[in-house]
């Protein structure tokens, strides 16, 4: 039977587009790191010799897995003569060097000064028969195919229903008495043989169209391509290392949204990520593309074009800023006006300097005058005044000739004045100067206070600080003099009291600013208790809130209330009073300390007891020495040694103890530990008093991070809270942990150690920065350097600049020439 389909075309139809499409999108042999320069490829080996010396060379590709020897070529296509390379018939090539022959020809010639160096074998970045990546599949290819594709889809489903047609049509006349039972099954085993045929070219096709999809998923991931600098030229460089883009740009930037910036011969362009240039300029700058439009500069003048590369502002200014709620500012000729996003001038180049747009006004200024325009960019005021300030409450202040005036958002003066300062207007009130005296204005432009003092405070619950003549005093809110200008100084209200001062005198005034205490007193101070400590020739005592004197000044000193309690000192002996003045304990011992847990140590007779917020005594002075508690535990001495006590003052550590030492001076407890010294040297116990650090430093900070610093003859060192010293006393400053690792410093050098104690990196380096993908920069003498957190020096400190990415860096090894170095080849060469 005869559908009428040929099903050979078909199948050539569907073997062709599927064999295109795997041509197209897998690779089809392995793919090296290449560099192609005037046609020729080349490898690109970064290789270290036995100087540590890091060299940038190029083998040529066509030496690959030959068995002849040759030499490679310098950055600049110069051959290396003191270099040998052979690939010995294999992917690995042999690299023999001759120091001296590079800095002498005559030895080259001799084999002695030839030393087998290292090798390279070149990374392949792609094997053969791999998807290809984003930056090798050509989009406008995928797209043909999408549609070959489906036209072949259609031609097979059309195709099928034909055949399946001609099945039905054919079953209806096959069962006759002329047609024997042989053709019959002959010819339904030739339909359903077209039938079976048809639908594996369908699967075949549903397969690539499945390829596709994936390649359009990969082109929708946005390319990854970046900058590199060889031979003064740049070119672009994939995450793998391989050249892209060949180098043949001056100037080249990152890819953004698909395209990059680039300058040839000082004019800028863009090109795509397949290295075409898709805008050719002529200008001299672009920058980045902000919301749609970029700028360009030529011949000094700035401009913008859009993203169709189209200009829409001739370059014509010296200056645009970028462009905010739809304008932005130009600078001609040293004259700023604006333009909108329309590239319309809406306010001409007209001025020195304008001012941030606040409340819908800004300030502008010529010729040293000030005026203001609104958003609309209309001169509301000319540049007219010596000073305008920014609008509040509708109204700006303006300055012209040494007198102010207000203006409203319409430019008109609202009040013109004969003042030569006014302020801005608070809660209904501005501040007002004339012939040097100061005054009240209201929001009607009334004056409340005539201009008659030197200064006026702002005003605060309802009452505002004057001066006049050199003396202070208070002014309320209906502009009467509450407390006459007669004092040099008028403390912050505190505790209900504010102090005053005059002639080196004190008293003090309420919050009504009334004085209740004259200034006849040498100090006084305010408590919250609403009670303040008076002094007077030489003596303490106590008043409270109305100015009554509590307790007459007749001791020496009164010390501050600590919960209704102070101590109190007369004739170099303490004593406790509360805040009614009343006596607690007479004065009698020769220190009272603060109290702590409701009890205070003191000292009688060189010997140290305890007593209670009532001044009675717990216990009987008879330590040397008593510090003070910490979760319990305090240290103290008795009989010329120190033991450590507990809060019902048994010796809980003491000489009976076995492994008791007789320090020189125990610390008080903090952290779990106390600071120890024992002939000049520091060292640590537990609670328990025993010895977690033998003291034998010269200084030992508190713990942080499980470890605390320590000092020995200027030098520092690590030690932990189970007493090991993790680090011996060796630099000169040692910084916090952070990721593992604290910064070291020796003779202004720096290096790494870790919380093990181990020294990672010696102090060699004058800087180094963070750790990043396992690696980090250092710096000596200028150069940078890369180090891993092995400690070991993966690029020696030789390179102008290094910038660390996912999973490469990219290394500058001179100003013409950049390098690319993946984290993996780095890993394997500290392996190896």
């Amino acid at each position: 039977m005869d559908s009428g389909v040929n099903i050979n075309r078909l199948k050539q139809d569907v073997s062709s587009i599927n064999s295109r499409i795997k041509d197209e999108l897998y690779y089809q042999e392995d793919v090296y790191n290449i560099l192609e320069v005037n046609k020729k490829r080349y490898f690109i080996a970064n290789i270290q010799i036995k100087t540590n010396k890091f060299h940038n060379c190029y083998i040529p590709f066509d030496k690959f897995k030959t068995d002849k020897e040759f030499h490679p070529y310098d950055a600049k296509f110069k051959e290396l003569k003191w270099i040998k390379c052979n690939f010995n018939g294999t992917a690995k090539c042999e690299i023999s060097v001759n120091i001296k022959g590079k800095e002498d020809s005559y030895y080259l010639s001799s084999g002695y000064y030839w030393d087998y160096d290292t090798e390279f074998e070149p990374k392949i970045l792609h094997k053969k028969g791999e998807f290809k990546t984003r930056s090798h599949i050509e989009e406008r290819l995928v797209d043909l195919f999408v549609d070959e594709i489906s036209n072949i889809t259609q031609q097979l489903q059309s195709s099928l229903k034909i055949i399946q047609q001609k099945e039905r049509e054919y079953s209806k006349t096959a069962y006759s008495p002329f047609t024997s039972q042989e053709n019959i099954e002959l010819v339904t085993k030739n339909i359903t043989a077209q039938v079976e045929e048809v639908e594996v070219y369908i699967k075949d096709i549903i397969s690539s169209t499945a390829i596709l999809k994936k390649a359009r998923q990969i082109l929708e991931q946005p390319i990854k391509l970046y900058p590199l600098l060889q031979n003064g030229l740049y070119g672009y460089i994939d995450e793998y290392g391989k050249m892209i883009i060949n180098p043949q740009f001056d100037d080249a930037y990152q890819f953004k949204s698909g395209m990059a910036i680039v300058e040839i011969d000082s004019k800028y362009g863009f090109i795509d990520e397949y290295g075409k240039m898709i805008f050719k300029s002529l200008f001299n700058y672009i920058g980045n593309f902000i919301n749609g439009l970029a700028k360009v500069k030529k011949d000094g003048k700035y401009g913008f074009i859009n993203d169709k590369f189209e200009t829409v502002l001739e370059p014509q200014f010296d200056r645009i800023g970028d462009f905010k709620d739809g304008f932005a500012e130009v600078k001609l000729d040293g004259k700023k006006g604006f333009i909108n996003d329309e590239f319309e001038t809406v306010l001409e180049p007209q001025f020195d300097s304008i001012g941030i747009f606040k409340d819908g006004f800004a300030e502008i200024e010529l010729d040293n005058k000030y005026g203001v325009i609104n958003n609309k960019f209309e001169i509301i005021i000319k540049p007219e005044y010596d000073e305008i300030y920014e609008y509040k409450d509708g109204l700006a202040r303006v300055e012209k000739d040494s007198r102010y005036s207000l203006i409203d958002k319409k430019g008109e003066i609202v009040f013109k004045s004969s003042f030569s300062y006014i302020d801005n207007f608070i809660n209904g009130l501005a501040k007002v100067k004339k012939d040097g005296k100061y005054g009240f204005i209201n929001d009607k432009f009334e004056t409340v206070l005539e201009p008659q003092f030197d200064r006026i405070g702002d005003f605060k619950d309802g009452f505002a600080e004057v001066k006049l003549d050199g003396k202070k005093g208070f002014i309320n809110d209906e502009f009467e003099t509450v407390l006459e200008p007669q004092f040099d100084s008028i403390g912050i209200f505190k505790d209900g009291f504010a102090e005053i001062e005059l002639n080196d005198k004190y008293g003090l005034i309420d919050e009504n600013r009334e004085i209740i205490l004259e200034p006849i007193y040498d100090y006084v101070k305010t408590f919250p208790d609403k009670i303040a400590i008076i002094e007077q020739n030489n003596k303490s005592g106590l008043l409270d809130s109305k100015g009554n004197i509590i307790l007459k000044p007749i001791y020496d000193c009164i010390y501050d209330f600590q919960a209704g309690i102070a101590i109190i000192r007369q004739n170099n002996q303490k004593g406790l009073i509360d805040k009614n003045g009343r006596i607690l304990l007479r004065p009698y011992y020769e220190d009272i300390y603060d109290f702590q847990g409701g009890i205070a140590r003191v000292k009688l007779n060189g010997r140290y007891g305890f007593i209670n917020k009532n001044g009675k005594l717990v216990l009987e002075p008879r330590f040397d020495y008593v510090g003070e508690f910490c979760k319990g535990l305090a240290p103290a001495k008795i009989d010329s040694k120190f033991v450590i006590i507990n809060e019902q003052f048994d010796i809980v550590f003491g000489p009976e103890d076995n492994y008791y030492v007789n320090f020189d001076r125990i610390d008080d407890f903090k952290n779990g530990f106390a600071e120890v010294e024992l002939n000049n040297k520091k060292g640590l116990i537990d609670t328990n008093g025993n010895i977690v650090i033998k003291p034998q430093f010269d200084y030992i900070q508190d713990f942080e991070d499980g470890f605390a610093e320590v000092e020995l003859n200027n030098k520092r060192g690590l030690i932990d809270k189970n007493g090991n010293i993790v680090i011996k006393p060796q630099f000169d400053y040692i910084q916090d942990f952070e990721d593992g690792f604290a910064e070291v410093e020796l003779n202004n050098k720096r290096g790494l150690i870790d919380k093990n104690g181990n020294i990672i990196i010696k102090p060699q380096f004058n800087f180094i920065y963070k750790f990043e993908n396992g690696f980090a920069h250092v710096i000596l003498d200028g150069k940078f350097g890369l180090i891993n957190k092995n400690g070991d020096l993966v690029l020696k400190p030789e390179l102008n600049s290094i910038s660390i990415y996912d999973n490469f860096l990219i290394a500058k090894v001179d100003d013409e020439n950049e390098v690319y170095i993946s984290f993996d080849k780095l890993k394997e060469n500290n392996a190896k």
